[in-house]
């Protein structure tokens, strides 16, 4: 099992149908924990970007949901069904409990879907978990160290998702992936 689970949780007040502002990870002063604040019970999740309405305004630390390139460290993603993305675990990253590094890739998902989370590797053995829309871990791979991941989970609300990319075991490694939603 993990040392422990990085909850990183996009704190979002809607501002309008499209304006939403993230909190940026704030560092736990005592032992080597996760860098996020976990988002309060009664707030909702940020509205899905809506596309016909007009753009968006930029979340700061998160990529356009429309992005396709590869985001840099600490920069949140945006992953769509169909569309595989590449990502690279490298210095500066997010931090995991056990020092290991993390990327989060935001997911819109509806009620009842059944989704298909593939990860993939060459460089190192991959880990990921499945969070909920306040940063709550739903399921994760198992940890027993391949160079290929999938999930398999049905949503149990409409929301915005996260999947937290890892390396499995507790020294952190860096490399290049290729991450899919089905």
């Amino acid at each position: 099992m993990r040392a422990a689970l990085v909850s990183l949780t996009l704190l979002a007040a809607a501002a309008g149908a499209a304006r939403a502002q993230a909190t940026r990870p704030a560092t736990q002063p005592a032992a080597p924990a996760p860098t996020a604040p976990a988002a309060p019970a009664t707030s909702a999740p940020p509205p899905p970007a809506t596309q016909g309405q007009g753009a968006a305004a930029p979340i700061p630390g998160v990529q356009s949901p429309t992005e396709t390139s590869v985001p840099g460290p600490q920069i949140i993603g945006w992953i769509r069904p169909g569309q595989p993305r590449n990502g690279q675990l490298e210095a500066g990253d997010y931090r995991m409990g056990d020092g290991t590094l993390a990327d989060v890739w935001y997911f819109d998902g509806a009620a009842g879907q059944r989704i298909v989370v593939e990860l993939r590797a060459q460089t190192f053995d991959v880990y990921m978990q499945l969070l909920d829309p306040f940063g709550a871990k739903l399921t994760e791979s198992p940890a027993r160290g391949a160079h290929e991941a999938q999930l398999t989970f049905q949503l149990p609300a409409a929301g915005r998702y996260q999947i937290v990319v890892n390396s499995a075991g507790s020294d952190p490694h860096t490399g290049s992936y290729q991450l899919g939603v089905k």
